[in-house]
């Protein structure tokens, strides 16, 4: 995980099924958008041959010929209306949907979702046979030797991602396994974030507090708890609050976020435990006076 934060390193370490599993989320995120990426241009590529190729060609014609490829009429029909005329076509622009089985062509004005989905089949089967057409070529480059979504390129692409260098998958991976919250994180690293450095009783106070916190948060008083254990140090909350700033000014805004709250919660656990020795104090002069 070289070139990551020590932060992300940490919650790696810390959580390793989270790290797996947005490791594989963002790797299943590239592969689906290069291949909606590909889909969608080698459709539109194919729909500008098939027109030209034929505009006078309406259903129940016999089967044509288009550039060494035979297409059906159960491949062709759905593109043109019975009068022989093309029917409009709009491409999706959710590569990331497309490649993963969405949609590749979207509704546009005077459609039927029974006509869209007709054109969307017959692109998918372009996508598995008919073999020399653009569609099923580009699909057969992406994984052959060298392409992009060969077993080697994917590979290396998980490496990447795993060590922060393929750009916005990385860096999504990262927030994938970065805590959320201070609240998130074991008690002992609470403590360690603090100014105190998680010696003495304040570490006790902290895992105290900790539990309390999340209770808190999850019933009443849920902005002030929220806010009191750090729930606002997130990278949404700064990139929001400081759309100019560099990602290595928002990373340190955010440890400087989640420090002064691992303050708070250490102060406040030092609260605690005063408050129990007091209670103990209470109670035990409670039991000595009804003995005396």
């Amino acid at each position: 995980m070289k070139g990551n934060s020590e932060q992300v390193i940490e919650s790696a370490i810390q959580n390793p099924n989270t790290a797996a599993d947005s490791l594989a989320t963002q790797t299943t995120k590239y592969i689906n958008v290069t291949r909606g990426e590909q889909l969608i241009e080698s459709s539109s590529d194919w729909i500008r041959q098939l027109k030209a190729a034929q505009p006078n060609w309406k259903p129940g014609d016999p089967d044509i010929l288009i550039d060494g490829v035979t297409y059906t009429d159960e491949i062709l029909e759905p593109f043109y209306r019975a009068d022989g005329t093309a029917r409009s076509t709009t491409l999706s622009t959710n590569a990331e949907r497309a490649g993963d089985g969405g949609d590749i062509l979207v509704k546009a004005g005077g459609q039927t979702d029974e006509q869209v989905a007709a054109m969307n089949k017959s692109l998918r089967k372009l996508e598995e046979g008919y073999e020399g057409n653009p569609i099923k070529s580009s699909m057969d480059d992406l994984t052959a030797d060298g392409g992009k979504l060969s077993d080697e390129a994917i590979e290396q692409v998980t490496r990447d991602i795993a060590t922060g260098n393929k750009g916005v998958y990385s860096a999504d991976y990262a927030a994938g396994i970065a805590p959320k919250k201070l609240t998130d994180l074991p008690a002992d690293d609470i403590a360690k974030r603090s100014r105190f450095g998680g010696r003495g009783a304040t570490a006790v106070g902290a895992v105290f507090l900790a539990g309390a916190g999340l209770w808190m948060a999850n019933n009443f008083l849920e902005r002030f708890a929220s806010s009191l254990f750090g729930g606002d140090c997130t990278r949404e909350t700064y990139e929001s609050r400081f759309p100019d700033a560099t990602s290595d000014e928002i990373d340190i805004m955010i440890d400087e976020c989640l420090d002064d709250a691992a303050d708070r919660i250490l102060y406040l656990g030092g609260a605690a435990i005063g408050l129990g020795f007091l209670l103990v104090l209470f109670v035990l002069g409670r039991v000595f006076k009804k003995r005396d």
